[in-house]
């Protein structure tokens, strides 16, 4: 299976390579700087470049089933930027690079959208079970896959763990089973499906997660999976704090007029400081001060109490709708990474309050503390803004689990998308998600 994805991600490289180059070929070709040694002496550089980029934007990672808007999304950005790069880093004309990037970006799209059409043609259409431990957690579970790109699944019915001679007789019927919780009968119901040759969907289990990063030991004869808690190793700690440092001091460089200029204009467009901070929990519950910059009115939750944000929340302000579109609300929060107290990337932190709540519905939640908090993380590149927090607690383990200094700069690339993705931010149903909580109750500074 992992030849068959390299392979694969080989030949959707090829070409990529191919249209890349030939787009740069066909807007260079009339230009009257056009040259065959000034084409070939920038070949293997730009070459270079779009596969960082590509990577970077996860356009070879398994595109089975994924979602056309995110892929697309990411295309168009990774093409954005090598466009950028060609006209910055090379001796190429600006409207030659524009035009070129015009037509890879074309190219590029029709291309990864034929892929999108023959893996939904060869993937989608597949008629599923669903499988949950109680019938609520499977409706919720049927929810999410009517909520994904039409024409993937069509559910047959939604089952318990009980039911399984129900799910016998059913399972020649299908294509699939979706298993959403359903632990203490997990392997067996794995093992029907194999027996039928039916695929086996499984949202995992926090535990399962933990297998991900199990080291394969041996004591005598006795094949053991070594579990440790999760945690970054010693160098891996210090380089991602390099990277924290760098970029982060970077962007407050590049940012520091637009930042300045937020402090004065949002005192005068709504009573109150520019800059709040509030209380959050940090590596190992340290709780912590954070910064960002107010985008509600002031007091919000002086008459409710601690509340998470909802869809077109009334209480945040006009410029403030600008400032969480963007993203700019967190800016400050920069200052909290030059400080040590976050990371680039990393878990979203929580407040106390909200953090107890998830503690005692979600087992396992804590287990996020074992590293700083981020400005962006795995889950909110993956999941959406509304998704419960057991969902995005399992794509925070999942990135302690897989952590490498390449995830962090994946992870930074594709939060251009979430940015400009505007639906992966909002709330499911006008209702905020059962995750990190938003501005109230911070304290002035500014």
């Amino acid at each position: 299976m992992g030849k068959t994805i390299r392979l694969a991600g080989l030949v959707l490289f090829f070409f990529d390579l191919l249209i890349v180059n030939g787009g740069l070929l066909a807007a260079f070709w009339r230009h009257d700087a056009f040259s065959w040694d000034a084409y070939w002496g920038m070949l293997p550089g730009l070459s270079a470049t779009a596969l960082v980029i590509f990577v970077m934007f996860d356009l070879y990672a398994v595109q089975k089933r994924r979602g056309l808007d995110l892929l697309l999304y990411s295309a168009v950005l990774a093409v954005g930027l090598l466009t950028l790069c060609t006209a910055l880093f090379s001796s190429l004309p600006g409207a030659v690079a524009a035009v070129a990037g015009l037509l890879q970006g074309t190219l590029l799209f029709l291309w990864r959208l034929g892929i999108w059409q023959i893996e939904r043609r060869v993937y989608g259409g597949r008629k599923v079970l669903v499988v949950a431990d109680d019938p609520v957690a499977g409706l919720l579970i049927e929810e999410r896959l009517h909520l994904h790109m039409r024409g993937w699944f069509t559910v047959a019915e939604v089952l318990t763990a009980e039911e399984q001679e129900k799910l016998a007789r059913l399972l020649p019927t299908v294509d699939a089973v979706v298993l959403g919780g359903a632990s203490g009968v997990q392997k067996q119901l794995v093992s029907l499906c194999a027996r039928h040759g039916k695929e086996a969907l499984v949202v995992p289990e926090l535990f399962d997660l933990l297998l991900f990063g199990a080291e394969p030991q041996q004591i005598g004869d006795l094949l053991v999976l070594s579990i440790t808690p999760p945690k970054l190793k010693l160098s891996q700690e210090i380089v991602k704090r390099g990277l924290d440092i760098l970029v982060s001091g970077l962007l407050l460089i590049l940012l520091s007029p637009v930042l300045l200029a937020l402090c004065l204009v949002i005192p005068l467009t709504s009573a109150g400081p520019a800059v709040f901070r509030q209380e959050r929990l940090g590596k190992g519950g340290r709780p912590f001060a954070l910064y960002k910059f107010r985008s509600m009115v002031c007091d919000a939750e002086k008459a409710t109490g601690p509340v998470l944000a909802v869809l077109d929340d009334p209480r945040v302000t006009r410029l403030g709708r600008l400032l969480r579109a963007t993203r700019l609300d967190e800016a400050p929060q920069l200052i909290n990474v030059i400080r040590g107290e976050m990371s680039l990337v990393g878990p979203r932190p929580e407040r106390a309050y909200f953090s107890d709540q998830f503690k005692e519905t979600v087992p396992g939640y804590l287990q996020r503390l074992c590293v700083r908090p981020g400005l962006t993380g795995l889950a909110q590149v993956r999941a959406g803004y509304a998704s419960a927090a057991v969902d995005k607690l399992r794509f925070d383990l999942m990135y302690v689990q897989n952590y490498s200094l390449v995830l962090d700069l994946k992870i930074l690339f594709q939060t251009l998308r979430v940015v400009l993705l505007r639906q992966q931010a909002a709330g499911l149903n006008g209702q905020a998600p059962a995750t990190e909580a938003r501005e109230p109750g911070m304290k002035e500074m500014v």
